[in-house]
């Protein structure tokens, strides 16, 4: 008998691994892993079945039963089920306890999320500014740039880019679009690379700048 909200494990599509081929699966895996620490009579949970489905070519969502691999649960020390655990590029990153809680196995996993080539997280430019190697770029209107910007950004409203994109930044730096959220210059930045002009966009834009406490420039007036 399964609990509420759950159904069988035999029409789940969430694969179970075992001592047998947890390092080909799990450790070897070049996607972040999410592992389900579970017993097969509990069944299969359909928020869980709809984020792995969600989460398809970029997280890969695996369960363990503890009573068919019970040296797996030992040696990553599981004494609660269901215990969540989190491994990418071979290393167990978090593990949680209790019902699953998309919110926050995913802030969890999205640092080892694939990323588009062309992306740049806050951090990462906030570096390569402080070393000189890179300049943002705000693409959003006017006011909004006036009201508050990343220092020293150059502003080239979005509409703009393809017929600025030779004045972009000079040859050798990094040359990072932003807009508020990351997805108008992330769009702007694949076509452009399609083009040969080789410019980055600022992963979740200037909200995600902000939200890593990042320094902003901002109007005086």
């Amino acid at each position: 008998m399964t609990s509420p909200g759950h159904e069988s494990n035999q029409f789940s599509s969430i694969a179970t691994v075992s001592e047998a081929n947890f390092e080909q699966e799990v450790l070897h895996s070049k996607l972040p892993v999410l592992l389900q620490f579970w017993m097969e009579e509990q069944g299969s949970s359909s928020e869980l079945e709809a984020f792995a489905e969600e989460m398809k070519g970029k997280v890969r969502v695996l369960r363990v039963d503890i009573h068919r691999s019970p040296f797996l649960a030992r040696q990553l020390r599981v004494q609660v089920i269901p215990t969540w655990i989190v491994i990418a590029q071979g290393q167990v990153i978090n593990a949680t306890t209790g019902e699953f809680s998309r919110a926050h196995l995913l802030k969890v996993i999205e640092p080892f999320l694939p990323r588009p080539q062309e992306s740049i997280q806050p951090r990462e430019l906030a570096q390569l500014i402080k070393t000189g190697a890179a300049l943002a770029i705000d693409t959003r209107d006017a006011a909004a740039f006036a009201r508050a910007r990343i220092p020293n950004a150059q502003h080239i409203p979005i509409e703009e880019i393809e017929t600025q994109k030779h004045q972009l930044a000079p040859s050798g730096i990094y040359r990072v679009l932003y807009c508020r959220t990351g997805e108008k210059t992330k769009e702007f930045a694949q076509k452009l690379a399609g083009q040969g002009v080789g410019v980055y966009f600022l992963e979740g834009g200037i909200l995600a700048w902000e939200s890593e406490n990042l320094p902003i420039e901002r109007s005086t007036t």
